[in-house]
């Protein structure tokens, strides 16, 4: 898989050829003047988006493993860096064109001593060793592990045999590492590494090797699971029993300080996953469970810090250690292995053995708030990871980030779930997380939180910018929308948040109001041409004279609209809470909303409401036509098949009977429709026109399916469930048939080859979109009347 950023960095253009290592590999041949076989696999990233990046490589040179890496720079910066980097050749490679550098091992600007070590060892060994090793004579250096201007760790073996761990750090880091040995020196902890030397002028610290086998759980036997965490926990029981030395360090319960940045940094390499970070950082914000007794921890516990040695486990790399909660060190681990699953090296069912095994372990301490204070520490520590799959360079990163997201959720559901015992009347960004994670999700789910910057510098939608004041946003809500007050009592504008964009068209906004019942979230609608008072009109009558109030005996509703604001072309609703379809799906719970979904489009399509503009099956294969010129035109090696695609659409299209018309959604799919308990809400009603009522049903299910391939692998993964929404529908609404939707399920599908080929993140599904389109249009051939027709000849021009 080729590693790469989820959006293109505009400030740093070089970000990408340092994750292509196609790219790089002539570059660090061209450096290293090496014409033998050469590769290159990325091991580690450290990126600031906006400022820099810093790619790490493993270089394997004629069968032979070495180290390099590479910075990319801002483009407004290079010019200065460029100066000072001409000083530093051959040791570094300049490619002006891209403003970026490659760096020839062992040079490291931050650790000169990997150059000293390199150029000397014996030399540089006598003066790191303590005096009564000074005269060990290096034999072999093997190198462990390498963090470009942060830290080398190799091992050293010397003409007697011994072994030993050197590591090499910069100076920003190395007085807290000195800090750390000293304090576990104090601690009296007789089990941990013994440092053999130091060096402040090399920043360098040296121990002894610790002899013994590696813990490995991808290795173990089932039954071996129990005796294994029972041997950590004796470990870990000596050394939270170490004294706690005076000043040390306090690890703050799971990186608390570390919770806000790690969700603003997803956010920024992932946005798609914005809501569910900030929910799940919300959560760790708002429910840490208090402090227990301090401990001396080690503060980096995991699988790979751990030997098997002498029949008891030990632990190496204590540069971390500091003074905290004693169940954070196995929380940890558990984090750690949890990543090692998400990854495939161990098996989720050894997971689940070893996790069983640790609460089993933490039962039997006398302890009432142990397991609390475990569980809290293991989510923390969970979260802290999520960047790991990005920072190791993963080719499926994003995959890996949303596996060990959906993960965390599913947990904290379960931990939540006993405290949900009612659904709030609406939802916002302060909602207490305990409804959020019990499927409580609001209609913002998948909403991201934009910079202001975002409509700021939008020509068209700049006018917008005042209102993310919340005193003019205030003044602007009393003034033009006198129904906010009359609905919500008392209320005042805490925050603005901009949710949705589409540049220079259309946004959503997000004003979080304090009212007299408490924290309440209103949403405004704009549209940069002109404010829509019609979709205000329609989605008024809706919930005022067509029973879509929250008066309605079926409870299927749409959100309070609470007036508009002309001056800013926009209208104002009540945010709603619910799940989406989407986050049923992913429990795989779609089944039990089958009905709700084909309730609630009858119930719309048999709506009395007056209606001007109409949505005709030409118009549909108009649009269709006009989306999948392009990607024709792009991807000549499907062309033929999409003017086919195209020319079947069109013949099933003359089939359908168009005196039907009622209203119908248009843009029907999964997180379209909130759920709430019994409760549902339909959402998104710009589009609301009079059409065929099957074209809300069959886009319906284009998009399970389309989701089905995206996220199984599997066409007819909701092939059940699609059957239960027709037969429902179908109950409701017996003058629509089967064959009705299915001719506008591949149509709708039909558009989704477009969709994917629009989206870098899914461009790699329009073969697949294609495949399974014509595979439905065939079967479709042969259920109506085209059975014996031959599909027409390719006719449209592209």
């Amino acid at each position: 898989m080729i590693m790469q950023l989820y959006n293109p960095d505009h400030g740093l253009p070089a970000t990408q050829v340092l994750l292509d290592v196609s790219r790089m590999l002539p570059r660090f041949r061209r450096m290293l003047e090496f014409s033998g076989d050469l590769s290159l696999s990325i091991s580690s990233i450290r990126y600031k988006p906006n400022t820099s990046c810093v790619v790490s490589y493993r270089i394997c040179m004629d069968g032979v493993d070495s180290f390099g890496h590479a910075k990319a720079f801002h483009k407004d910066d290079w010019p200065n860096r460029k100066q000072k980097l001409h000083g530093l050749e051959p040791n570094v490679l300049i490619d002006d064109e891209h403003a970026l550098a490659l760096f020839r091992f062992p040079f490291d600007a931050e650790i000169p001593a990997i150059q000293t070590l390199e150029g000397d060892p014996q030399s540089f060994l006598k003066r790191v060793f303590f005096g009564r090793y000074g005269t060990q004579v290096p034999r072999a250096m093997l190198p462990l592990a390498y963090k470009p201007n942060r830290r080398y760790t190799v091992r050293l073996e010397t003409e007697t045999g011994s072994r030993f761990v050197l590591k090499l750090h910069d100076s920003s880091t190395f007085d807290q590492v000195l800090e750390s040995a000293q304090s576990l020196k104090e601690s009296g902890f007789g089990s941990a590494p013994k440092r053999v030397g130091r060096s402040r002028r090399h920043f360098s610290m040296m121990y002894q090797w610790i002899e013994g086998n590696e813990v490995d759980f991808s290795k173990l036997m089932p039954g071996h699971y129990e005796s294994s965490v029972e041997s950590i926990f004796g470990y870990l029981d000596r050394l939270h029993a170490a004294t706690v030395p005076s000043g040390l360090a306090t690890i703050n319960e799971g990186a608390m300080g570390g919770v806000n940045a790690i969700a603003s940094y997803l956010a920024l390499i992932y946005h798609p996953c914005t809501t569910r970070v900030r929910a799940i950082a919300d959560f760790l914000l708002d429910n840490h469970p208090g402090f227990g007794p301090r401990s001396f921890v080690h503060g980096d516990f995991h699988e790979g810090q751990m030997v098997e040695s002498g029949g008891e486990i030990r632990a190496c790399d204590f540069d971390n250690c500091g003074s905290g909660d004693a169940t954070s060190d196995i929380a940890n681990f558990v984090a750690h292995l949890r990543l090692r699953a998400c990854q495939g090296a161990v098996s989720e069912s050894a997971f689940d053995r070893v996790e069983d095994s640790v609460a089993r372990q933490l039962g039997r301490k006398q302890e009432t708030t142990l397991l609390g204070r475990y569980r809290w520490n293991q989510i923390a520590s969970s979260f802290q990871l999520t960047t790991h799959p990005f920072r190791s360079g993963a080719g499926n990163w994003t995959g890996q980030i949303d596996w060990l997201l959906e993960r965390l959720e599913r947990q904290i559901r379960e931990s939540q779930s006993k405290h949900c015992e009612r659904i709030p009347e609406y939802s916002s960004t302060v909602t207490n997380i305990s409804h959020t994670f019990c499927g409580q999700e609001s209609q913002a789910e998948k909403e991201v939180q934009l910079p202001v910057r975002a409509i700021q510098d939008d020509s068209g939608l700049a006018f917008l910018s005042p209102l993310f004041d919340p005193v003019t946003s205030q003044k602007a809500i009393e003034q033009h929308a006198p129904n906010v007050r009359e609905f919500l009592g008392e209320f005042e504008v805490l925050d603005v948040i901009a949710r949705r964009i589409k540049p220079a068209r259309r946004c959503l906004i997000e004003f979080v109001l304090s009212t007299e019942t408490g924290i309440r979230s209103i949403l405004g609608k704009v549209s940069a041409k002109r404010l829509d008072k019609k979709t205000h009109a329609l989605q008024s009558t809706l919930f005022n004279q067509n029973g879509f109030g929250p008066d309605c005996a079926d409870e299927i509703m749409v959100p309070q609209p609470l007036g508009q604001l002309g001056p800013w072309k926009m209208w104002l609703q009540k945010k709603v809470p619910g799940s989406s379809a989407s986050q049923y799906m992913k429990s795989d719970r779609l089944d039990v909303i089958a009905g709700q979904i084909a309730a609630s489009l009858a119930k719309l399509h048999n709506s009395d409401l007056h209606l001007q503009k109409k949505h005709c099956v030409s118009e549909e294969l108009r649009i269709l036509k006009d989306r999948l010129e392009p990607v024709a035109t792009d991807q000549p090696g499907y062309s033929d098949r999409i003017r086919r695609i195209l020319n079947g659409c069109h013949a099933i299209g003359q089939t359908i009977d168009e005196l039907t018309a009622v209203p119908v959604h248009r843009d029907f799919y999964q997180d379209q429709i909130l759920f709430a308990g019994t409760r549902t809400w339909l959402v998104d009603l710009d589009l609301v026109s009079l059409g065929h009522p099957a074209l809300d049903v069959g886009n319906f299910l284009a998009h399970l399916t389309e989701h089905g391939i995206r996220k199984h692998g599997d066409p007819g993964r909701w092939t059940r469930e699609s059957a239960e929404i027709i037969r429902q529908y179908a109950a409701r609404m017996p003058n629509v048939t089967a064959l009705e939707i299915r001719s506008f399920e591949a149509i709708s599908l039909a558009r989704h080859i477009f969709i994917s080929w629009s989206r870098p993140d899914r461009k790699y599904l329009v073969g697949r979109m294609v495949a399974e389109t014509e595979r439905k249009l065939n079967s479709l051939m042969h259920s109506i009347d085209l059975r014996t027709r031959v599909l027409p000849q390719p006719c449209l021009e592209f």
